[in-house]
Order: structure tokens, then C-alpha cells, then sequence
């Protein structure tokens, strides 16, 4: 097992802790407030975990039975609509949480239930078995990184949830630094890509912390490449994106914040061509 494959399993081991944990300290009327994720309550948030854990569990097993195809009643990746996925997954959390998952209680007993299976299930993949292809609605991905999705939807909806409650709430910076490690890999990044196709311009941005480790996005085109680097890097970048945390930068790259008032906040600052800085912004956006 390598070693980023151990420092995802303890981020998700550690996680799944702390959601149940700083779950079950919310009141009802907590329970009940809008999340940072757009369309759902906290609640909804709740549930939506719950179902993922399912969808996790099964692609796995299926995976390790060497069964990588869509599930029954759901269509291949390159049949789906991105928005219409979106609608279908926003409708069925609320459903659940108004029917099966209705109460807070019922919703953490079977979400604990749920983490405990899960996290069980990742530590019975033998070092051999991480890279077998496995169902995801991105399309057929190893289960490596089926593990490194799994920690991302934790953290993100982590932050959806908990910085509603307490506005200092951040994403720790030991799971964003392997968010952004794990964004790197060529099955993901490929998968970034601007709505707008039309767009032909290509601009190179590092983004850069007071950490030694640094990223940086290359865009041509329609898509991007994320990579990790070391200083010091041959070749100037057009921009430099400095942010205090990697978690400011998992924040923008998942539109949960937005460039320019990180920009006009002060909590991020900039370095090279504003025009190219900007060209991203609306590449990002689509628009």
C-alpha cells in the first residue's frame, strides 16, 4: 500500500469521526437550518452522506468482484447530463430526509452504521486490488481514486455543513493538502474543464502557500492539468495565487468561495498578469 493511500484512509478514518461526532451536537432547530450546499438543509446534507456511503460500498464490492458497469437503472457516464445528475441527486437527499431519514437520530444511527461499513470495507482492499477499475459517475475510475473521492465528499460536505454553525470553521489542512494531491492525478484533472469549449486561451498558474509543497494549473483550451511541484520550478508561471492555506485553494476550485472577493478581501493575493488571472476567472465560470 502506498504511502498517499494510508494518509486517505486516516483522513477518512478521522472524518467520518468527526461528522458523527459534531453531528450529534446540533439541536433540532440546528438540524433544520440551510447548509452551504446550494438547495439542501443540514439535514439534507445528512442524508445525502448516508446515500453516498451506499453508492460507495456497493461500487466497491462489485469493483473487487470484477463488476465495473453502471448500476441497474442508471446510465453510463457518457449518457449523463451533468445538471440532470445534480437535480436527481438534490431531489433524492430531500426525499430521504423527509421519509426514511426523518429524524436526526434516525439519520445518525444509520449514517454511523454506514462509516463503520465503509471504512471497514476500504481495509480489506489488498495492496494489489487499488488499482481495479471501478463505477463512478465520472466514468470508470481505479479504486485508489474512488478512495480519494470519498475523502473530498467527506470534507466538502463537512465544510457545508459545520461553517454554517461556526463561521471559523475550515476544511484541516492536512486533509486539503491531500485533496489537492489527490486532484493532481491524471483521472481527475482530465475531468476539469470549462462549459464553455470555445474558449482557447492557456494561461499557467501556481498556486502557493507558506508550505515547501506547490501547485500548479495549466490551462489549454477547454481543459486543465493540475500538477505538484518543489521549488524551484524552471519555468515562470503567468499568475501566482498566494493563499495562507490549501484549504482557501480547495474552497475556489470547488466554487464554495469566490476569487474575486478572496481577491478584494485581501485573503488571497496575486502576482503576474491580472488579464490572464481574469480570462481564468470567467474560464472557470464558463463564461
Amino acid at each position: 500500500m502506498n504511502v498517499i493511500i494510508k494518509e486517505i484512509l486516516a483522513g477518512i478514518k478521522s472524518s467520518s469521526s468527526n461528522l458523527l461526532r459534531e453531528l450529534d451536537k446540533l439541536e433540532s432547530s440546528q438540524w433544520e437550518l440551510p447548509s452551504k450546499c446550494h438547495k439542501w438543509a443540514i439535514k439534507d446534507v445528512a442524508s445525502h452522506m448516508v446515500a453516498i456511503d451506499g453508492f460507495y460500498h456497493n461500487s466497491i464490492m462489485r469493483s473487487l468482484r470484477g463488476d465495473f458497469e453502471p448500476i441497474t437503472g442508471i446510465p453510463s457516464p457518457d449518457e449523463m447530463e451533468a445538471q440532470v445528475l445534480s437535480d436527481g441527486i438534490a431531489a433524492r437527499a430531500v426525499q430521504l430526509s423527509e421519509t426514511t431519514l426523518k429524524t436526526k437520530e434516525n439519520t445518525l444511527n444509520i449514517l454511523s452504521d454506514m462509516e463503520s461499513q465503509i471504512n471497514s470495507t476500504w481495509h480489506d482492499v489488498a495492496p494489489d486490488q487499488w488499482d481495479y477499475p471501478t463505477y463512478h459517475p465520472l466514468g470508470t475510475i481505479s479504486l485508489e481514486l474512488m478512495l480519494g473521492t470519498k475523502l473530498i465528499e467527506n470534507a466538502l460536505h463537512m465544510w457545508d455543513i459545520f461553517s454554517i454553525i461556526d463561521t471559523e470553521y475550515s476544511i484541516p489542512e492536512d486533509i486539503a493538502l491531500l485533496i489537492m494531491k489527490i486532484w493532481t492525478q491524471r483521472d481527475i484533472s482530465e475531468r476539469i474543464y470549462t462549459a464553455d469549449f470555445d474558449q482557447g486561451f492557456s494561461v499557467s498558474i501556481d498556486l502557493r502557500t507558506e508550505s515547501s509543497t506547490n501547485f500548479n494549473m495549466e490551462v489549454a483550451g477547454p481543459t486543465l492539468t493540475m500538477s505538484e511541484y518543489v521549488p524551484f520550478k524552471p519555468s515562470a508561471p503567468d499568475v501566482v495565487i498566494h493563499a495562507p492555506f490549501f484549504s482557501t485553494f480547495v474552497l475556489l476550485l470547488t466554487a464554495r468561495s469566490n476569487l474575486h472577493d478572496e481577491l478584494s478581501s485581501g485573503s488571497v493575493k496575486a502576482q503576474g498578469s491580472t488579464e490572464e488571472l481574469l480570462k481564468f476567472h470567467n474560464w472557470f465560470r464558463g463564461i
